[in-house]
């Protein structure tokens, strides 16, 4: 099974290679076709033609996914031509994607896609950058020999065969490519940038970003509001503080890396995790952290996702811990309060690994997945408040009785 996570809905493949989604679907994301008008799903839905599939991505208002065949299919918002069938319509029904080889890697960024061929071609279609003002609805070839592929907000990286790494994507107020005549320009063209050598991995944000180095090391550009540099010095307010990227304080052995509103996380390689910026707790005191500080009780990690306000890790023992803003009940606990410190979430175990949208967490692991939390505008489940106050099996108890329901409607 995988689970995708966009803006507003999730979707998962099951053990079949089935997709089902929920959430919000006031463009279609979830693909429930002529079973609803843009009905909201609380619960998983499942989608309906589509070949069996292996992997799936989720964007702000679209979703695709890649059939064993190695084609793909993408469904939902389309203005940007995110769907790459050749038109810019909306479609509640998956579509196939047009003129695209056999797939092997499937990212998405807010508005657009890119795919990586078995033969190694990097195509993209949609608006991968989140400022182009052309609709891409047709894929289009950006780049060959590409050994990997990766992707999070409107950034794509490629790997390629001789050992570089080529970016392109949004360059909003020069974040990937500072010194550039237009700093709030796309770079549509794969380039290796001076500022990104040796960058394995990007956590970018609204006004900043931050990127691991193969050495270990955790550099930050953007903002300092609240910490955010992590490199002892703080900004009062939300603005553009560092062009160039400054070397966070203390970290030369981080092997991954999370951001998720005013906070980033690193983890070690010996398992611990240290964070800076905004915190979450009652200690006016602590709030802020200008430098990087070793989260307490935290040891053995393995994994580490970052949401709106939230922070969950993943430990060797498969044990899901959480810290941070509660209100939508991402915290897992069977309530909405903040933690200041992790907690273990219960009723989840041997978790391989772990997913984060803005509200939405979603656990896996031994054939099983958990979500909780809140879709943001629309509840996940039907719960208390409307909200997965705690952890609920999607892949035995949901996905059993929405199939019932399913095959009763037909």
């Amino acid at each position: 099974i995988a689970v995708a996570a966009g803006d507003w809905h999730t979707c998962a493949i099951d053990v079949g290679g089935d997709v089902w989604c929920w959430g919000m679907n006031n463009c279609g994301q979830l693909g429930a076709g002529d079973h609803d008008t843009l009905e909201n799903r609380p619960s998983p839905f499942r989608v309906e033609g589509l070949p069996p599939c292996i992997t799936l991505a989720a964007g702000e208002y679209h979703t695709c996914a890649v059939t064993i065949e190695g084609q793909v299919w993408c469904w939902g918002e389309n203005r940007r031509g995110q769907l790459g069938d050749g038109t810019t319509n909306a479609s509640e029904k998956p579509v196939r994607v047009k003129k695209l080889p056999k797939v092997t890697d499937l990212f998405t960024t807010s508005y657009g896609a890119c795919a990586r061929t078995t033969g190694g071609a990097v195509f993209c279609w949609g608006d991968v950058s989140g400022f182009e003002m052309t609709p891409r609805p047709v894929p289009a070839e950006v780049m060959k020999n590409a050994e990997g592929l990766w992707a999070q907000g409107n950034v794509v990286c490629a790997g390629t065969r001789g050992g570089e790494h080529q970016w392109w994507g949004s360059n909003h107020e020069g974040l990937i490519a500072p010194h550039t005549d237009a700093p709030r320009a796309t770079i549509e063209t794969p380039q290796v940038v001076p500022q990104l050598a040796g960058a394995i991995e990007i956590a970018p944000g609204r006004d900043g970003m931050c990127f691991l180095l193969e050495s270990g090391e955790v550099r930050c550009r953007g903002t300092g509001f609240e910490g955010l540099l992590g490199n002892n010095t703080a900004s009062s307010v939300l603005e553009i503080t560092e062009r160039d990227s400054v070397a966070v304080e203390g970290i030369s052995d981080a092997v991954a890396i999370g951001r998720g509103g005013n906070r980033a996380c690193a983890m070690r390689k010996n398992g611990e995790v240290l964070c800076w910026g905004s915190q979450w707790g009652d200690d006016p005191d602590t709030r802020r952290r200008t430098k990087p500080f070793e989260v307490p009780g935290l040891d053995n990690v393995e994994s580490i996702a970052a949401g709106r306000g939230a922070t969950c890790v993943v430990r060797r023992d498969g044990t899901v811990w959480c810290w941070g803003r509660g209100a939508e009940g991402q915290m897992g606990r069977g309530d909405r309060l903040t933690n200041s410190k992790p907690r273990q979430v219960p009723g989840v175990a041997g978790v391989e690994e772990i997913t984060m949208s803005t509200f939405t967490v979603c656990a896996r692991g031994g054939g099983n997945t958990w979500c909780w939390g809140s879709a943001g505008r629309e509840p996940i489940f039907t719960a208390q408040d409307g909200r997965a106050l705690s952890p609920v099996s999607v892949s035995t108890d949901v996905f059993d009785k929405v199939s019932a329901t399913n095959l009763g409607s037909k």
